[in-house]
């Protein structure tokens, strides 16, 4: 087994290990997911396995598997435990999402689909950190760092290959780094004052 497979499949470990925390804080009733934010990122990991898949990605594309597999079980959970989801925010950043969507859809080139898909989880993402802004304790910094590391890891076995089999794990460190820092930044900020 190559160093490469290693650190994917190590990678895919985190991501899916990352899941547990987040989960039993949904199950305790601490952690609140936006279910706009978490039927996006379902919908979108899972494009962006296939899309990935499309361009080549092996090892580099484990964590997004998991991912998939975990934002899938986290929506469903939110439709039970989670908040948001019809205001007009929510679904602006879904309408959003969904034009994303299109975009992969009626593109049968890999690179303008993961593109497409980065924009659309962009979406998906701001009604979480808006979210984050005004309650960081309905969200699980472990989790979200967790998943930044697994990114990270991808990031790294997707180094010299095509700038669109890299350009998702890219993203997924920059998104879940920036959740995970606001969510330390903004308890840090409400406990001092």
């Amino acid at each position: 087994m190559s160093n490469l497979q290693i650190i994917g499949i190590l990678a895919l470990i985190i991501q899916l290990v990352a899941n547990f925390p987040y989960i039993w804080g949904i199950v305790r009733g601490g952690i609140r997911p936006n279910r706009v934010s978490f039927f996006i990122f379902a919908l979108l990991a899972i494009i962006a396995y296939i899309s990935q898949a499309a361009s080549g990605a092996t090892f580099s594309n484990l964590v997004t598997l998991g991912l998939a597999f975990n934002c899938s079980l986290i929506f469903l959970l939110s439709l039970w435990r989670g908040q948001g989801g019809l205001n007009r925010f929510d679904l602006t950043c879904l309408l959003f999402a969904v034009m994303g969507v299109i975009g992969w859809k009626l593109s049968n080139i890999p690179v303008v689909a993961t593109i497409s898909v980065v924009i659309a989880d962009a979406m998906g993402l701001i009604p979480t950190i808006k979210k984050t802004y005004f309650a960081p304790d309905t969200e699980g910094a472990l989790a979200w760092g967790m998943v930044t590391v697994a990114a990270f890891l991808s990031l790294s076995t997707a180094i010299g290959q095509n700038w669109s089999i890299w350009l998702f794990p890219l993203y997924s460190v920059l998104g879940n780094g920036t959740e995970t820092l606001l969510i330390i930044y903004r308890r840090q900020i409400l406990k001092n004052s």
